[in-house]
């Protein structure tokens, strides 16, 4: 019980600084993007470290390393991609993003004041590599030890959304949350959500640095092509995935 105690303690701890030095450092606009990448050095190793002694006193077995094939990684990146646009596509439509007219404002401040390198080495790879392994390395195979597999996908799912700070993101890293926790599960490995991950934010950071000159009036063609190819890739892999769910280990 002390183990446990401890260790629910540590991963909520190392959330709140990833929150507080990214999420709540948005007020910082300049450092923010800065903040999130030196949170996510301090807080990477120190993960690494925790889930390589939880799986070890949980199953030694689990402590094994597993692989994403070269297809699966493509795979991967290309569905990170499309699942950041389809469902900032799905907000849109839904109008949400109109019930939070401040958030948009501040999040392209926010951008726009550091250059495209800097956003996307700390808020495409640093951040979401310490995020997936605080939140489906840590939190989300605790939850697993005291609740069904289903449950614990969507609680981690939920948990990840409160992290972000608003309403807005809320409702977004919700469902993207509830769908790496899931693809973990599939492919039973970090590997698949951190991919997921840092493709759904380098593609949405693309955007907003560059999604205007490529979709401008005139290429409304192109714009249509580009939603029409990443919904197929979505549907496409929750058929498949539905096709093959022996391969899902649900408790």
């Amino acid at each position: 019980m002390g183990y446990d105690v401890l260790m629910a303690v540590t991963s909520l701890l190392l959330s709140i600084v990833l929150m507080i030095f990214g999420a709540g450092s948005k007020l910082l606009m300049q450092s923010s993007v800065w903040a999130t990448g030196a949170a996510g050095v301090i807080v990477i190793p120190i993960a690494i470290l925790l889930i390589r002694m939880d799986n070890n006193r949980r199953n030694p077995l689990l402590a094994k390393i597993h692989h994403l094939s070269l297809s699966n990684i493509l795979w991967m990146i290309g569905l990170g991609a499309s699942l950041a646009y389809v469902v900032n596509f799905l907000m849109a439509v839904l109008h949400i993003f109109e019930l939070f007219p401040s958030y948009s404002e501040q999040t392209s401040k926010v951008l726009m004041s550091n250059r495209f390198w800097v956003t996307f080495l700390c808020g495409a790879l640093i951040g979401p590599i310490a995020e997936e392994f605080v939140f489906r390395g840590l939190i989300f195979q605790r939850l697993k030890d005291y609740f069904r597999c289903p449950v614990a996908i969507v609680v981690s799912g939920l948990l990840f959304g409160i992290f972000h700070g608003n309403m807005a993101q809320f409702l977004y890293a919700s469902v993207l949350g509830i769908i790496f926790a899931w693809f973990m599960e599939y492919f039973h490995t970090l590997e698949a959500p951190i991919l997921l991950h840092i493709s759904a934010n380098a593609w949405s950071f693309a955007l907003s640095y560059f999604g205007q000159d490529w979709f401008k009036v005139g290429n409304g063609i192109l714009m249509l092509a580009v939603i029409g190819v990443q919904i197929l890739i979505v549907i496409s892999s929750f058929v498949y995935i539905r096709s093959n769910r022996k391969n899902v280990t649900v408790q």
